[in-house]
């Protein structure tokens, strides 16, 4: 149904304050913060000051805001005016909403410096055919629907059933002029706005004479989940928050991984070498760098539990444990992110001189083994998982399988955590490696592992501990020094 009202246009932009800001706004003076910016204005007129105190609120068109700020300063005050429009927009301080016919049906928030959304820029053209990006995902927030993609410079919310319905229709090329007609009760203006304005958002994409869009390029190799996760783990293309914002101060797992009881009773110690033994007979660093390299292969003799130990000393003990905060974190021979150590090591053993076949899990601070309860057949998957990782015939004799547990920097950090952990995985994999080079035995990291078998084998669940990481553990066939 059209407006009533003759003077309002049938589609216009409502402009407000970007939802993450926060205005303090006194007799002459405005400070704005955001995660983009910090904006302060002085010596404000009665007329740009109300201008502000608008967009607080309800908000409005350019035109209202116009006639707000030349009703109260006076016509002198528009030129005032839109240059102070023209910075907020270059400082990304203002959120846009499409209303047509007098209906809100979508919000544009932009998530970077300059506000880089130029409605009209992207008009849907005769001819036009559009398709959705094959980056753009959706999710509930906040009672309505937040559309975005990796690729996007903005987010936009839809109000309203009528623009999801519209994203389902534009999963093929689709004529902009004819889109109203797939989607029950939307009117053409609606329609073309909405177009529009995913055109413009660039989370639709036109579609050439080959029927591709740009985002479906040959050069254009990303997968979604990667490209998705290397946007929202860095800055700039997101307005998350980011870093060591501490979160879930009081929820804050131990720095040590409580073992079961039965586990507890059943442990393993390992022995504990000397460090000064060792750094007399350690070949020297360069040599030890220079010869990593991935082994496959193994002698006859498996590997010996003393071996085993002196591996998980040299890489994964707990040195010592101190509190900041009141928060418990540690030191370990390899660093990690806000000294958290998310990473748990478990060792899946096939043979091993002194070592019954089973599942095990680390316990850095008594440098230990303790078993867990897992069925040879979970684990013989395990193996087979491995053994296809590494494209051979390979029978592995011990596998190191690395998990996670995130809620010890997800107390800490937001946004990075994944990201931190898996940069924590390949320094232990370079630790890994350079310590077997440096004793003579065969270590090769895998590029993938099943999380879903391997946390049925050690009992854990999904979301709080998961396998992010694995690396295979031999005897090389050469003089060993035990």
């Amino acid at each position: 149904m059209l407006s009533q009202d003759a003077d309002i246009p049938m589609t216009r932009w409502i402009l407000q304050w970007h939802p993450l800001a926060e205005v303090e706004i006194s007799d002459d003076t405005a400070v704005v913060r955001s995660p983009l910016c910090l904006w302060i204005r002085k010596q404000l007129s009665p007329g740009l000051r109300a201008v502000l105190e608008m967009l607080s609120g309800q908000g409005g068109s350019e035109e209202q805001l116009a006639d707000r700020a030349e009703e109260v300063s006076g016509p002198h005050q528009l030129a005032h005016f839109f240059y102070l429009l023209r910075g907020l927009f270059d400082k990304s301080l203002l959120m846009r909403s499409l209303e047509v016919e007098g209906r809100q049906l979508a919000r544009v928030v932009p998530l970077s410096r300059p506000d880089r959304f130029e409605p009209g820029k992207a008009a849907t053209r005769p001819g036009l055919r559009l398709r959705l990006c094959r980056f753009a995902c959706v999710r509930r927030w906040d009672g309505d629907l937040l559309l975005e993609s990796p690729l996007s410079p903005c987010q936009v919310i839809l109000q309203g059933w009528q623009g999801a319905s519209l994203l389902g229709i534009l999963t093929e090329p689709r004529f902009a002029q004819q889109l109203h007609r797939a989607v029950p009760g939307l009117s053409p203006p609606s329609a073309q706005a909405l177009a529009g304005l995913l055109l413009d958002a660039q989370i639709a994409w036109p579609v050439d004479e080959q029927g591709m869009t740009a985002d479906e390029h040959p050069a254009q190799q990303w997968e979604f989940h990667d490209l998705l996760f290397h946007s929202r783990s860095r800055l700039g293309w997101h307005l998350n928050p980011l870093g060591a914002t501490y979160p879930f101060t009081d929820q804050v797992p131990p720095a040590l991984k409580p073992t079961a009881g039965q586990s507890e009773r059943c442990r393993i110690e390992l022995d504990r070498p000397n460090l000064d033994e060792m750094q007399d007979s350690d070949p020297p660093y360069c040599q030890v760098q220079e010869a990593r390299k991935s082994i496959r292969t193994y002698a006859p003799e498996p590997l010996t539990v003393r071996q085993v130990g002196e591996f998980l000393f040299r890489v994964a003990r707990l040195r010592l444990t101190f509190q900041i905060e009141k928060v418990e974190l540690s030191s370990r021979p390899y660093p990690s992110g806000g000294a958290c150590y998310p990473l748990e090591f478990y060792l899946l053993v096939r043979s091993c001189r002194g070592l019954d076949p089973g599942l095990f899990h680390y316990q850095p601070g008594s440098h230990s083994l303790c078993p867990l309860e897992a069925s040879p057949e979970a684990l013989e998957r395990l193996f087979k998982s491995a053994r296809r990782a590494v494209g051979g015939d390979l029978k592995p004799q011990l596998m190191i399988v690395l998990t996670a547990r995130f809620q010890r920097l997800s107390w800490k950090y937001q946004s990075v955590v994944y990201a931190t952990i898996l940069k924590e995985v390949g320094v232990v994999m370079q630790t890994m490696y350079l310590c077997a080079t440096a004793m003579g035995l065969a270590g090769c990291a895998l590029g993938s592992g099943d999380s879903r078998i391997f946390g049925e084998a050690a009992g854990l669940d999904y979301c709080t501990e998961s396998s992010v990481g694995e690396f295979l553990l031999g005897s090389l066939g050469l003089p060993q020094r035990h």
